[in-house]
């Protein structure tokens, strides 16, 4: 890895780094379609199995920009970006040197916050490019497995009733976001998770305030 921070101020950092790793193995799930006997007429139904997997290795290479700032006013913001390439022995029938099941292409983080007289606020956006999960193999073909981009919204807000309580109010997903997987192609629906809003409120004490 090569990396290079700098300081600005007292409250301001910006850093960059180059990466390169090797892998020597990872889990993967690959997904099949078998035929379960069932005394019907057919003889048996098809059904998707899926099942771990040692993946045989492989490499990532990127780079990863991050902008930390905090103001004199107690506002700030944090920013992170991160480029991976990765490749593995992995293929179908559509690719070769497919990519580590999991590591998405192009990924950022984005948060903004306030923390001034006993009130905090967060506000932050994280979103990540499609990532390849493993093979769907049925019969004598193979199709990729990909999750679709997913950005997801959450935020807090806290205040500090004492130098001991701190009552907070926290929401994980607010724009309702999906989640979804397809076969190889887009257009090829494999999994849909309807996007789940949570609202939760939290009454803190600190045993050392």
């Amino acid at each position: 890895d090569l990396a290079y921070e700098h300081y600005f101020g007292t409250q301001g950092l910006i850093s960059g780094a180059f990466f390169y790793k090797s892998v020597d193995s990872f889990i993967t799930n690959n997904t099949v379609s078998l035929c379960v006997p069932d005394g019907s007429t057919a003889g048996c139904t098809a059904s998707a199995f899926s099942a771990p997997a040692n993946g045989t290795g492989g490499s990532i290479k990127g780079v990863e920009l991050t902008w930390n700032q905090a103001f004199d006013n107690g506002f700030g913001f944090n920013a992170n970006f991160t480029y991976s390439d990765s490749e593995s022995p992995s293929f179908n029938d559509y690719g070769t040197n497919l990519p580590i099941p999991g590591v998405s292409k192009t990924a950022y983080n984005l948060q903004g916050y306030y923390e001034g007289g006993g009130f905090e606020a967060r506000l932050s956006y994280a979103w990540r490019d499609k990532s390849y999960q493993g093979n769907y193999g049925f019969g004598a073909h193979n199709l990729g497995i990909w999750t679709k981009a997913y950005g997801q919204l959450d935020g807090s807000v806290g205040y500090a009733i004492s130098p001991a309580f701190k009552i907070t109010l926290e929401g994980v997903n607010l724009t309702k976001q999906s989640s979804a997987s397809y076969l190889q192609f887009p257009n090829l629906p494999l999994r849909y998770l309807s996007g789940d809003q949570r609202i939760m409120i939290g009454l803190r004490y600190n045993f050392g305030g």
